[in-house]
C-alpha cells in the first residue's frame, strides 16, 4: 500500500528542487567568471533556515530587515548535472 505523502515529506520534495535550482544558478555563475553569489531573503523564514544550511554566510542587513548572503562559489560549489 502506498502512503500519502505528509508536508514533510512534500517540503522535503520542495527543498531538494530549490537546492538543485540553486546550484545551477550558482553553476552559471562562476561559470561567468563570477567569484562570490549575493542573496537576500526575510529574516525568521524557511529560506534563511536553508540557506544557513547550505553553507551561505550573513554578511549584513537591509534597512527593511531582508538579511544579505553571500557564496563563496570557488570553495563551495557543488556541481548537479
Amino acid at each position: 500500500m502506498i502512503r500519502k505523502a505528509t508536508r514533510a515529506d512534500r517540503l522535503r520534495i520542495l527543498q531538494i528542487r530549490f537546492a538543485v535550482r540553486e546550484n545551477r544558478a550558482c553553476a552559471v555563475l562562476k561559470e561567468s567568471g563570477h567569484a562570490t553569489a549575493v542573496l537576500t531573503t526575510e529574516a525568521g523564514t524557511r529560506a534563511e533556515r536553508f540557506y544557513r544550511a547550505d553553507g551561505w554566510t550573513e554578511i549584513g542587513r537591509k534597512e527593511d530587515g531582508q538579511i544579505i548572503f553571500q557564496k563563496n562559489l570557488s570553495s563551495e560549489w557543488r556541481k548537479i548535472q
